[in-house]
């Protein structure tokens, strides 16, 4: 979502952006967005962390994809000024399940640093996770690496009642042993 219009590239604070499916309910720049650009997303290929300034994934947002060219996807403290964080402001973040998120300290990806997982699905809405980052971590990461750490998963599932509240089920219950006793008698 950019600020600027259709002609600007939506990035060094001019939008705000993310991946896969996930809600925020606050968006930053007071609901001046005026222009929607959509991509395909495809979280086995090329998975993405989406970054917030906000505690419970809310305000402005990020997208940051890992590429697999790489391998380990490493983002500075500039390209993540281009995908719309600013320095030192993620609260929180949206990760999918079979990858990984590291926050640095320092640029470069070097210094203290802290790893997250991103969860499997509890429902069907396949709607990311939202992690809080830990408060002594709040506003103090310079940059970030993003990781695959595994293949996507099967299918998850759950079990569903096909009854209501006033359906009653039937049953016919049978136990014990039957058998039965034969005899032959042969006369001459």
């Amino acid at each position: 979502m950019c600020y600027n219009g259709p002609t600007t590239d939506c990035s060094h604070g001019d939008g705000e952006s993310g991946a896969g499916h996930a809600k925020n309910p606050i968006m930053g720049h007071q609901d001046r967005l005026t222009t929607l650009k959509l991509y395909k997303y495809d979280v086995e290929t090329r998975g993405a962390v989406t970054l917030f300034d906000g505690r419970d994934c809310a305000n402005q947002s990020g997208a940051f994809f890992w590429e697999e060219s790489l391998g380990l996807t490493k983002y500075n403290s500039e390209d993540i000024w281009e995908g719309n964080m600013y320095n030192r402001q993620t609260a929180s973040f949206r990760l999918p399940y079979g990858y990984e998120l590291t926050l640095y300290k320092e640029d470069g990806g070097v210094g203290e640093s802290k790893t997250f997982y991103g969860f499997s699905y509890e429902d069907g809405t396949q709607e990311h996770l939202c992690q809080n980052t830990p408060d002594d971590w709040t506003d103090r990461e310079w940059s970030i690496s993003i990781n695959k750490t595994g293949s996507y998963g099967g299918a998850v599932g759950y079990w569903r009642a096909v009854q209501t509240q006033t359906e009653a089920l039937k049953f016919d219950v049978t136990y014990g042993v039957a058998y039965s006793t034969e005899t032959e008698t042969e006369t001459s």
